[in-house]
């Protein structure tokens, strides 16, 4: 098997995962411990195994305790939920340090995307835009799709 079929099945996974936390998420506003502990798992088995990834095992390290430390003052400020952090902080060695930013970045904007579009359903739905403020975005929505971004070259690069 290929380097680039191995990691394009890898990221195929942790999507798939992502998207079940995204469905969770929007029904419950609940992200279950499971997603983050198999997208963790299924990253550090391919860190193992793909030599391309293990190049860099120390930076992936690095960006994990990063997520993590990052994440737990963020969850004490209530800046995002539990969940999330745990999604980000397990994604995070799949990027790396020097790409973590850029991923952060992408998620960002997608949550900001979300945001906005609570806001406008509040407006919209007769509840005044300041409901929409007050709502709760279900985060792993915009998770997915910063990671989907990310991932799009990986399937439609022409080699």
């Amino acid at each position: 098997m290929s380097a680039t079929l191995a990691i394009q099945g890898v990221a195929a996974i942790v999507l798939a995962l992502l998207v079940v936390s995204a469905v969770t998420d929007w029904r419950s506003r609940i992200v279950p411990n499971a997603v983050p502990i198999a997208i963790l798992a299924v990253i550090v088995v391919a860190i193992a195994l793909l030599p391309g990834l293990r190049a860099d095992a120390a930076s992936r390290g690095a960006a994990l305790i990063v997520m993590v430390v990052s994440g737990t003052v963020l969850g004490a400020a209530r800046v995002l939920g539990g969940g999330d952090i745990k999604l980000l902080a397990a994604l995070a060695p799949w990027h790396g340090l020097a790409a973590l930013p850029t991923a952060l970045l992408c998620i960002g904007a997608a949550g900001g995307v979300l945001a906005i579009g609570f806001i406008l359903a509040a407006a919209l739905s007769g509840k005044g835009w300041r409901e929409g403020l007050k709502s709760r975005v279900p985060y792993a929505i915009a998770i997915l799709a910063g990671e989907a971004a990310l991932a799009a070259p990986l399937f439609f690069a022409t080699a």
